[in-house]
């Protein structure tokens, strides 16, 4: 199987992953066509939803995944890894100061089981080593 083509911009890399991997905006194919894509979508979200109950069962758990997610990151080399929450009436927003995403990483969040992380050791390996605001 050929590998995807590389995208120029982060406009058509979002586009290659909805009309390829997910088949979405596929209103010009077939009827079959159609029907299928829809019977995937609906078995991927049921799966989904299944899944995501057991793994945050807890309502605390994304805070976890959050830090989890910063831990995976790239940083600049010689930087020291930062994470910031901030927590107002309306939002919880999280700044890091990691390279950014790369195809690879979009890739990655927009599918299953799928990962763009190398197996490293981690910066945040305790809640003790966690700074606080």
């Amino acid at each position: 199987m050929a590998a995807k083509e590389e995208a120029k911009d982060p406009r058509q890399v979002i586009e290659r992953i909805r009309t390829e991997d997910y088949l979405l905006d596929i209103e010009q194919e077939s009827d079959r066509v159609r029907r299928g894509a829809r019977s995937l979508h609906k078995k991927l979200n049921s799966a989904l939803e299944l899944l995501s109950k057991d793994l945050y069962s807890k309502k605390s758990h994304f805070v976890l995944e959050l830090v989890q997610n910063a831990d995976d990151n790239d940083y600049p080399k010689g930087t020291v890894p930062k994470l910031t929450f901030k927590l107002d009436p309306e939002r919880l927003v999280l700044l890091n100061n990691e390279v950014g995403f790369s195809e690879r990483n979009v890739q990655a969040l927009c599918s299953v089981g799928d990962s763009s992380k190398a197996k490293k050791s981690g910066y945040w390996t305790s809640p003790a080593s966690i700074d606080t605001c």
